[in-house]
């Protein structure tokens, strides 16, 4: 029994982890498909260099699988190193924005942000989860906020939405194996109860961590936390 709730486990951690980079590429293509002689160049090569980038997060996420990355019922396998964390914040507040006319989607990053100490694949997939989530539980027009600063050797990044909020007593339940919110536009963005579960998993395979907050306006505000590349493992 437990062999077999282990790879039930693997079959949907891994179907979630493919399904990020999947549904930005599917995006991307779509507008092209149907946008293309009314986007300027710019944009046509900006869409295009977006899909090479998630098709290679596709690959190296097969790859690891592949591997045999332990990522089954106790380990999921991280390499942790020194990665542009505000280049990664960049690209995936660039890539999901285009997803949905319905958000507007702002993002304060810092240019000169120290580089983080982790996994810079792990860190993809965790900020790709928040987003997906912000937008999921967010009303047409609600503003989705990422944000990054440094703090005494941490790097905080904050996702903030205007969304549904979390329910009293939920703050940490929401991290259980499937546990997922009932409402939410699951039409464009489907789930299972697994993204914030391998999301803080993934955080503190990195020696970090993901933990979440209620907004008094209403909404949620999610936090990673990791480490300075400079303080080290």
């Amino acid at each position: 029994k437990e062999l077999e709730e282990a790879k039930d486990l693997f079959l949907a951690t891994t179907s979630h982890e493919l399904r990020t980079p999947i549904t930005v590429v599917q995006g991307f293509a779509s507008t092209l498909a149907s946008r293309w002689e009314k986007l300027p160049d710019p944009d046509r090569r900006s869409a295009v260099q977006t899909i090479a980038e998630r098709a290679g997060s596709l690959g190296r996420l097969v790859e690891q699988l592949l591997l045999g990355s332990r990522a089954g019922a106790e380990q999921l396998a991280v390499s942790n190193g020194p990665f542009d964390l505000a280049g990664l914040l960049f690209a995936s507040a660039s890539a999901f924005r285009s997803l949905s006319d319905k958000h507007v989607l702002t993002a304060d990053i810092p240019e000169a942000m120290p580089a983080a100490f982790g996994d810079e694949l792990a860190t993809d997939i965790i900020v790709g989860q928040l987003l997906e989530n912000a937008f999921k539980y967010s009303p047409e027009g609600g503003t989705v906020a990422v944000r990054a600063h440094v703090s005494e050797g941490q790097i905080e990044v904050c996702v903030a939405d205007e969304g549904i909020g979390i329910a009293p007593g939920d703050h940490e339940r929401i991290f259980e194996r499937f546990v997922q919110g009932e409402t939410g536009d699951r039409r464009r963005f489907g789930g299972i109860g697994l993204g914030l579960y391998i999301g803080r998993r993934l955080a503190r395979a990195q020696g970090g961590e993901l933990t979440a907050e209620s907004r008094p306006e209403g909404g949620t505000v999610m936090l990673l936390r990791l480490r300075c590349a400079e303080t080290g493992p």
